[in-house]
């Protein structure tokens, strides 16, 4: 299992969604000139706001303009991150681009893979909450159990779903986002996401489960970390894939 962080982002409400777009791809340059920041993560996936329309029926939150889904070495790596040198610069840039500090929209967990596909080009984004009186052990058998096992037995499940995971939430969250997984559908188009969600409904129901939020999202940019290149393998080379 892998340490997740994933963080909904909404924009500075005096820029515009286009502004917003070049102003997080700014945001991630500078994020990346701080070496001690950016080895605390073995990949990131930033995802933007879908703006064609879509349906009322599909009960989609849409209010967020983006979100990252970020791959740490460790669980420690997510509050030691903030102990690093550019944290102070990157904070100060972050109430230019977003707004509010990314650390108050962020989750941190580990993610559980269900379905070890390709990401596609959109993702269905769900956050869940436990049922009130239901610990996390059982809310996490139960969402990864027969919750997962509905989905996984539906025709558009086989046919449309590329990727999908379950991230448990294990470190406090922030005010206002007691969420306690997040999950990730992952589709090559719209279309194939949003007649997903036709056929199987609100995805934060179910036993044990106390509802939730889902967005779409489009895939932006993909960061991953390779490991080092091994002296006997000439094929692989070290650094980063983009």
């Amino acid at each position: 299992m892998t340490a997740k962080t994933i963080y909904l982002a909404r924009r500075n409400p005096a820029t515009t969604y286009e502004e917003f777009v070049e102003n997080w791809r700014q945001h991630a340059v500078l994020s990346g000139s701080f070496p001690d920041v950016g080895a605390r993560f073995d990949s990131v996936v930033q995802c933007k706001r879908v703006t064609e329309p879509l349906a009322d029926s599909l009960a989609l939150t849409q209010d967020f303009d983006g979100a990252n889904l970020l791959g740490l070495k460790s669980l420690f790596d997510a509050v030691d991150v903030y102990n690093q040198e550019g944290i102070p610069t990157l904070r100060q840039d972050e109430r230019r681009v977003f707004s509010d500090y990314v650390s108050e929209s962020s989750l941190t967990g580990v993610e559980h893979i269900l379905l070890d596909g390709e990401r596609g080009q959109v993702v269905l984004l769900t956050l869940v909450r436990r049922r009130p009186g239901t610990d996390l052990r059982t809310f996490f058998l139960a969402w990864t159990g027969d919750h997962a096992k509905r989905l996984a037995d539906t025709e558009g499940y086989r046919t449309r779903v590329r990727r999908h995971t379950q991230t448990l939430i294990v470190l406090p969250t922030p005010p206002g986002w007691g969420y306690d997984g997040v999950g990730e559908l992952w589709f090559d188009d719209v279309a194939s996401a949003a007649r997903f969600l036709e056929e199987t409904g609100d995805l934060a129901a179910g036993p044990e489960l106390g509802g939730g939020l889902t967005t779409l999202l489009e895939l932006s940019h993909v960061w991953v970390r390779r490991p080092p290149r091994r002296p006997d393998d000439p094929t692989t080379t070290s650094g980063d894939s983009r």
